[in-house]
């Protein structure tokens, strides 16, 4: 119970998170990866809400997910925009 799926749209999710003044994102497991290409905005992945609320109480420590490291993946910074 409580399981988390994928969603659509996490890169622009988090673009828009960055832009909005986010202090971090949390995101599906499948989906975290994508939107941690975009810098300056941690991105935690989560598998269940159970995690969620673990970790929005401070009861679980989560470490922000890395970017793929794929040789055409880059990072998405501040002045970047996405056509």
């Amino acid at each position: 119970g409580g399981e988390i799926r994928a969603i659509p749209g996490a890169l622009s999710i988090a673009l828009g998170a960055r832009q909005q003044g986010a202090e971090g994102l949390i995101l599906p497991a499948e989906n975290a990866r994508e939107a941690a290409v975009v810098t300056g905005l941690p991105v935690y992945a989560v598998n269940n809400l159970r995690e969620v609320i673990r970790f929005l109480k401070g009861d679980l420590v989560l470490s922000p997910t890395l970017p793929d490291s794929a040789p055409d993946s880059q990072a998405v910074g501040e002045g970047d925009a996405l056509d």
